[in-house]
C-alpha cells in the first residue's frame, strides 16, 4: 500500500531513518527510507521526484479515514479482493502515475479540496 504525501507536510519526530536505494522495473531509481532498528519500510521516493513521497500507510496510528484513489499491481492481488469497478486498477505499474495522482486529488482528501 502507498499513501502520497507532499514531502514537505512530512517531518520526522525522533530518530533517524536510514536509506537504500533501488531500481525500478521502470528503470527509475527509487530512495527508500527505513527504520535502523526493526526493518521496516517507512516511506519511499522516486529520486528524480522531489514534491510527493509515498509513506507506507501501515505504519500510521490511525488509518480509518484513508480511502484508496485506485490499485496499482492488481494481478497479484488476492482472489478474495473485490477490487471497486469504479475505481483505477493497473496489472502492475502504470507507465504514468498521472492518472492516480489525479484521481488521489479529486478525492474528499485529496490536495485540491484542502
Amino acid at each position: 500500500m502507498a499513501l502520497w504525501v507532499k514531502y514537505s507536510s512530512v517531518e520526522v519526530l525522533s530518530g533517524s531513518l536510514r536509506a537504500w536505494v533501488r531500481q525500478t522495473p521502470g528503470g527509475r531509481q527509487m530512495v527508500c527510507k527505513f527504520c535502523p532498528n526493526c526493518g521496516s519500510r517507512i516511506f519511499h521516493q522516486m529520486a528524480d521526484q522531489d514534491e510527493v513521497i509515498s509513506i507506507k500507510p501501515g505504519t500510521l496510528n490511525d488509518t480509518t479515514r484513508l480511502r484508496p484513489a485506485g490499485h496499482i499491481w492488481s494481478q497479484s492481488a488476492q482472489p478474495w479482493l473485490k477490487l471497486d469497478a469504479q475505481q483505477l486498477a493497473y496489472p502492475g505499474n502504470p507507465a504514468s502515475f498521472e492518472e492516480l495522482f489525479a484521481s488521489w486529488q479529486a478525492s474528499p482528501g485529496g490536495t485540491t479540496r484542502r
